[in-house]
């Protein structure tokens, strides 16, 4: 039988950040083995992270009204099926493409757009299907039971993991995006509590590893270890060797929940305030809001915190409460219906 073409149209670089394409890749290695695979991206996007072999980029002249056209030139859309993640997928570039024919799904952030998808996926807990307007046709993924994560992190949301009790191991990660500086103000704040032993920081270029290494010298009474594009494998292992971690609410989020550990999360750009407000309110973090404004001194007080703070077992009990490992099945499932 031949395969459908699977369309992915995802951007990532510097400026956005890689969250957009790990989730395009998670819902790729639910349904790759109906599907032949390619990719659609900008000129900025790093190809080096996308692990297949069909990749198109979108000329730089090109505007995004006409991104429909192109795709009718290339592809079949009776054979097609294409998924869509970035703020380019508005309500005007979603009816173009319907009007061409093409079957999509929208992995969304906001449920700001009426949608032509035949399918909306939004793994956010915060997300209610009345918050959305859509086509008749537009069937919801909506929550964690639909989490896009890599198979090694739905795997780990499977077993049951317990809190040592202990909280002087502090995990590091603010993703690819992270233009506030805020992983040198997170590293100097657990440093000057003197009560974290060991740091394991995750970077995203090698300027921010230089300035994270140059705190080894001048503190060596803190452990501090240093990770630069990380493989899925490699970045469970580390989570593992933490007891406490400090990151955004993005994608490494549900990351950290399939592990099961104590997080202190908050949000530096709007579209990762929905997913800190679902996981809060379910007690799955401590919240600690928007922190774009944040310095070493605002870490430091929020790790002192959490420090006497009780009830830290439950919430890695709640983390496992949303984040069964199950959504392939469901997705897939989804998927089928379309």
């Amino acid at each position: 039988m031949i395969k459908q073409d699977l369309l992915c149209r995802v951007n990532a670089d510097a400026n956005i950040g890689l969250g957009h394409l790990y989730r395009v890749l998670a819902i790729v290695e639910m349904l790759k083995s109906n599907f032949q695979i390619h990719f659609i991206v900008s000129s900025t996007t790093n190809k080096t992270l996308i692990p297949f072999d069909n990749i198109i980029t979108i000329p730089n002249e090109l505007y995004e009204a006409d991104e429909a056209d192109f795709f009718a030139k290339y592809y079949n859309s009776s054979s097609s099926v294409i998924i869509f993640d970035g703020y380019f997928c508005n309500t005007n570039y979603q009816r173009r493409f319907r009007e061409k024919g093409f079957k999509f799904i929208v992995i969304d952030d906001y449920a700001r757009d009426h949608f032509y998808a035949n399918l909306v996926v939004n793994h956010s807990p915060f997300m209610k299907p009345d918050m959305y307007t859509h086509e008749t046709y537009t069937k919801l993924a909506l929550g964690t039971q639909y989490t896009l994560l890599r198979p090694s992190f739905l795997k780990e949301a499977k077993s049951l993991n317990s809190h040592d009790g202990k909280l002087n191991k502090l995990f590091i990660c603010f993703g690819g995006a992270d233009t506030f500086n805020l992983t040198i103000k997170a590293v100097e704040g657990a440093i000057a509590t003197n009560k974290i032993k060991e740091l394991h920081v995750i970077v995203k270029d090698s300027i921010v590893e230089s300035e994270v290494e140059d705190y080894k010298n001048l503190h060596p009474q803190t452990k501090i270890n240093v990770y630069r594009q990380v493989g899925e494998d490699q970045m469970i292992k580390v989570i593992k060797d933490c007891n406490l971690a400090i990151a955004p609410s993005s994608t490494m989020l549900f990351e950290l929940c399939c592990i099961g550990i104590p997080i202190i999360s908050g949000y530096f750009v709007d579209n990762q305030s929905n997913i800190y407000k679902g996981f809060l309110n379910e007690g799955a973090i401590y919240g600690i809001g928007d922190i774009s404004k944040f310095d070493a001194s605002s870490f430091k007080a929020c790790i002192e915190k959490v420090m006497i703070l009780e009830g830290l077992q439950e919430m890695v009990e709640e983390q496992k409460k949303l984040i069964d490992g199950g959504s392939k099945e469901r997705l897939q499932k989804k998927v089928e219906e379309i």
